[in-house]
């Protein structure tokens, strides 16, 4: 979107850009009460995980290709690309630059979520996980909430 001149509409729109602000901040004041609601709700409990149920007969592309269209639809992943190359891309630009830009960080994006994908599988992380499911929510609730507010509030 920022390749393509969206940055310089919202730059001529002072009114669209306080819009998105204060929709970007009620979304994240919205998931920081969500996860609040999930680290209350828990009771001081772990979170019951439960073990997957991947078979050894599913080709490993449809686990890729599931998390992939998961965080391709998630609107807080587009809006840090966003934010970030509304500053490093400037609109004079040459297009090889956005072109590099949005290659480069397609590669990067997908080969890290690889990562994560793999650390946050193994047991030993699930098992922390389990066990710190409630402060986990807990803070970042609190972090949504007050990165939200700060938001709306500039």
């Amino acid at each position: 979107m920022t390749v393509l001149g969206l940055t310089a509409i919202l730059a001529a729109s002072e009114e669209l850009a306080i819009a998105l602000r204060w929709i970007g901040g009620g979304y994240l004041i919205y998931m920081g009460f969500m996860a609040l609601r999930s680290a209350y709700k828990s009771r001081g409990q772990g979170l019951e995980v439960p073990v997957s149920d991947a078979k050894a007969d599913r080709p490993l592309w449809r686990y890729v290709r599931r998390g992939l269209l998961v965080q391709m639809s998630n609107p807080k992943a587009a809006l840090f690309w966003f934010s970030i190359m509304s500053i490093v891309l400037r609109p004079d630009a040459p297009g090889w630059v956005g072109l590099a830009i949005v290659l480069g960080t397609t590669t990067f994006s997908f080969g890290w979520h690889l990562v994560l994908a793999w650390f946050f599988s193994t047991e030993a992380v699930m098992r922390v996980y389990r066990r710190a499911y409630r402060a986990i929510q807990g803070v970042m609730g609190t972090a949504f909430v007050l990165l939200g507010g700060r938001m709306i509030a500039n």
